[in-house]
C-alpha cells in the first residue's frame, strides 16, 4: 500500500481504495515513471579549447550533450543567453569571443512532460597554434639526421633559429645532426603555423641504446582494439597523443607485457610515448 510521500522508481499497478465503502471496491492505474534528465556537456577527448592565429579560428570545438535520446528539444546558450538557432544535441564552438573565454549550458526540454534540466556551464578557451611536443634533448648517434629526431605534431617544419618572428632559416629533414646544436620545431595545423617552436639540443654517442627499452615490440599495427606491447624492461608510464600532439590518454603501471585497449580512439595517426626510470621512447601507430 502506498502512502504519502512514497516514492514510485518505476512503472507500477496501484490499486485505490476509496473509504466509506462497504465493499472492498478498487479501482486501478498504471504510472509510468519518467526520469528527470541530468545532461552534462562533453567534448571528444576531453578538450576543453579552440585553436585560433590572430582572428581566425585554426580549430573548432564540438560540444555534446550525454542527452541524445528520448522526445527531447535543446537549446544552447554562451554566458546565460539563449544561441539562436542552437537547437540540437550537439554544438560546435566557431565563434571568437572578448577575453578568449566561453561559457557554454544546455537547456533540454522533455517533449513529453515539459520538464526542463540545464547542465553545468562548460569552459571553453581560445589557445594559439601550439608548438609540437617532444624532449628538449634528445641522444643520438652520428650520421642520424632531423628526420630521426621524435617529435609529436601536424605537418613538422624545423629550423635553425627560434620563433616565427626572428630571423631563422628552415632546415630540411635530411640535416644532419650535429653535437650540442639546438634545433626548433614548429607544426601547421589547417595552413596556420605555430609562432612558438620547439627547442630540441642534440648530443650525439656511439649508440643510443641505453635509452631505448631492449626487445620492444608492438602489435598488431594498424590497431583497431588492443595493442600489444612489450619489452624485457618494464613500463612505468604510457601517454598517448594525437597527430596534432594533444594528449588523449595516460596511465601509470608497472609491466614488460602491457595491453592498451585503443578501441575509444578515433581513426588516425597516433603517438605513444613508453617511459620507465631511465629510458624514454615513441612508437607510431594507426588506428583503424
Amino acid at each position: 500500500m502506498l502512502h504519502a510521500g512514497d516514492i514510485i522508481t518505476n512503472t507500477q499497478l496501484i490499486y485505490v481504495y476509496f473509504p466509506g465503502m462497504c465493499s472492498l471496491n478498487e479501482e486501478s492505474f498504471v504510472v509510468t515513471v519518467i526520469p528527470v534528465v541530468n545532461p552534462t556537456i562533453s567534448t571528444v577527448d576531453d578538450i576543453n579549447y579552440i585553436i585560433v592565429d590572430g582572428n581566425q579560428i585554426v580549430q573548432t570545438l564540438q560540444l555534446n550533450t550525454e542527452v541524445q535520446t528520448g522526445n527531447y528539444a535543446y537549446q544552447w546558450m554562451e554566458s546565460g543567453d539563449v544561441i539562436v538557432g542552437a537547437n540540437s544535441s550537439s554544438y560546435t564552438v566557431n565563434t571568437l569571443i572578448n577575453g578568449g573565454l566561453h561559457h557554454y549550458s544546455v537547456r533540454i526540454t522533455n517533449n513529453d512532460t515539459n520538464c526542463v534540466t540545464e547542465s553545468p556551464v562548460f569552459q571553453v578557451f581560445e589557445t594559439p597554434v601550439p608548438a609540437p611536443l617532444g624532449d628538449p634533448n634528445q641522444t643520438f648517434t652520428p650520421g642520424q639526421t632531423l628526420a630521426d629526431v621524435v617529435v609529436i605534431g601536424s605537418n613538422i617544419q624545423w629550423y635553425d633559429g627560434l620563433g616565427r618572428n626572428v630571423n631563422a632559416n628552415p632546415l630540411p629533414l635530411s640535416t644532419l645532426l650535429v653535437n650540442g646544436a639546438t634545433y626548433y620545431a614548429s607544426q601547421t595545423i589547417n595552413g596556420h603555423e605555430s609562432q612558438v617552436r620547439l627547442a630540441v639540443t642534440v648530443q650525439l654517442t656511439l649508440s643510443n641504446n641505453a635509452f631505448n627499452f631492449k626487445n620492444l615490440t608492438y602489435s598488431p599495427n594498424p590497431v583497431e582494439n588492443v595493442l600489444n606491447i612489450k619489452s624485457t624492461d618494464a613500463f612505468k608510464s604510457i601517454k598517448v597523443y594525437n597527430n596534432l600532439g594533444q594528449e588523449v590518454y595516460q596511465q601509470k603501471c608497472n609491466t614488460s607485457d602491457l595491453k592498451l585497449d585503443l578501441g575509444f580512439l578515433k581513426t588516425g595517426n597516433y603517438f605513444i610515448r613508453l617511459e620507465s626510470d631511465k629510458k624514454e621512447q615513441v612508437i607510431k601507430v594507426i588506428k583503424k
